[in-house]
């Protein structure tokens, strides 16, 4: 092949000079390429991309380009039959990047030819516009800087152990996850320096024997690079939460149960999966401790609870449920933090109907923020919403403390009404709301 000589007035851009951000830049071009520097000419059949910390093109060179740091990020070597140059290559840099055209290259040393390229410009576009002024020849080179995006991100459960998971376009950019342990926060002071998986490209993460280590933990998955001031933390967050679950003789407050995670798949079978023990049961009750619905696992199955026509099959995020089991265990689950307020209608009435409320985000939140102000309030207790922390044998954990009388509009008082409620709405525990007055209200919890 004969190529034409190619003709390039700009070959060396500058990109992200002042940017953190590591992002894919594709290079692409269509036209005829000319070398610049000292009026040679290349003919253009081999081209380096280059990034550098410097704002300025270094001696040509094909390795890392000592003593100014240029790296070759690829090569382009595609020429058309007629001499034009139509391809491209996607990079991740944060540094300047330019280009090199030679008449080509053996694949050792330094190629033949020129080096095409001018001191770097640092442009504000992320298109660069080319004029050949002896031909009046326009061409175009695009320099999309974009970030790459990231979807399907996923947690799965595989027996002990807890994969991450995602995809990329362009498939295999780098990302980073970020993880926070403990109760979550949209606070980006509460989460660590640094991410703990940085610049990954594989597309999966498997953390190991996690499952049922009693450690919460949440992730949150950003381009390679992203610096952590301008990353949202409210938003697509994944997370790991264990439910502490244990006999009622041996721990009786780890009782009541809930579901701090939205999860895809909320029946028993996906969401607890192989952690389950022989005869573990889930119930819940009304206000007489009478079962009016459950389920009992058994024979490798979730079956009716014996006498009781009602199964739980799914467990729902804002409910309280009971559970049995004969050992101290954490239950691993995963999902997503629920990033909207959650709203349910609340029954109520003279009968003091049982309702069994949660919170259903992976934080705690104070009685006096967990929305609860429509119930009713007034001086006597006997005619206020109130709010019980039970354990398993129907006592009030913390004694007076887990009781809470809703007193006036926006005041909750403990069980002696002589000081304010310290009571929280636990992540993964339940509690038990009365409203004596009203027939009904709404319950909305704003989102912590």
């Amino acid at each position: 092949m004969d190529p034409k000589k190619f003709g390039l007035a700009l070959l060396a851009v500058a990109l992200l000079s002042t940017q953190v951000l590591a992002v894919v830049v594709t290079i692409s071009a269509n036209g005829t390429l000319i070398n610049k520097d000292g009026g040679q000419t290349a003919t253009g059949s081999y081209v380096q991309v280059i990034s550098s910390d410097n704002d300025i093109a270094g001696p040509p060179n094909v390795d890392t380009g000592d003593p100014e740091g240029d790296i070759l990020e690829g090569d382009i070597t595609s020429v058309n039959p007629d001499g034009t140059y139509n391809s491209g290559i996607s990079i991740n840099s944060s540094r300047f990047i330019y280009l090199r055209v030679w008449d080509g290259w053996n694949g050792t040393g330094t190629p033949t030819g020129f080096y095409a390229t001018t001191a770097l410009e640092n442009v504000g576009t992320f298109f660069v516009y080319t004029y050949l002024p002896s031909t009046a020849q326009t061409d175009w080179i695009e320099f999309s800087t974009a970030p790459p995006e990231i979807s399907d991100e996923a947690l799965e459960l595989n027996g002990s152990d807890i994969t991450i998971s995602w995809t990329t376009d362009p498939v295999g950019s780098g990302v980073d996850i970020w993880t926070k342990t403990g109760y979550y926060s949209q606070n980006p002071a509460d989460w660590p320096a640094t991410p703990e998986y940085a610049d990954n490209n594989s597309g999966t993460v498997t953390e190991t024997g996690v499952v049922g280590n009693g450690i919460h933990k949440y992730y949150k998955i950003v381009v390679a690079g992203t610096d952590k001031a301008e990353i949202d933390f409210s938003t697509n967050i994944f997370g790991k939460f264990d439910l502490d679950v244990a006999p009622g003789e041996v721990d009786p407050n780890k009782f009541f149960i809930s579901l701090p995670l939205e999860v895809a798949d909320n029946s028993l079978p996906t969401l607890i999966g192989d952690q389950v023990t022989e005869m573990d049961m889930v119930i819940t009750f009304d206000i007489n401790k009478n079962v009016t619905s459950g389920t009992m696992y058994t024979g490798g199955s979730w079956v009716e609870f014996p006498g009781i026509p009602v199964q739980i099959t799914n467990l729902e995020a804002g409910y309280t449920y009971g559970y049995i089991t004969s050992v101290d265990k954490y239950i691993t689950v995963i999902g997503k933090v629920k990033e909207s307020n959650y709203s349910r209608t609340l029954n109520g009435g003279a009968d003091l109907t049982a309702q069994w409320i949660a919170n259903p985000y992976p934080t705690s939140v104070a009685i006096g923020d967990a929305g609860l102000n429509a119930s009713s309030h007034n001086a006597n207790p006997m005619m206020v919403g109130t709010v019980y922390n039970f354990d398993a044998n129907a006592e009030l954990i913390n004694g007076t403390d887990g009781l809470a009388f809703h007193t006036a509009a926006t005041e909750w008082k403990e069980g002696t009404l002589s000081n304010p409620s310290p009571m929280v709405l636990e992540p993964g525990r339940g509690n038990m709301l009365t409203e004596p007055v009203q027939a009904s209200f709404d319950w909305t919890l704003d989102r912590p």
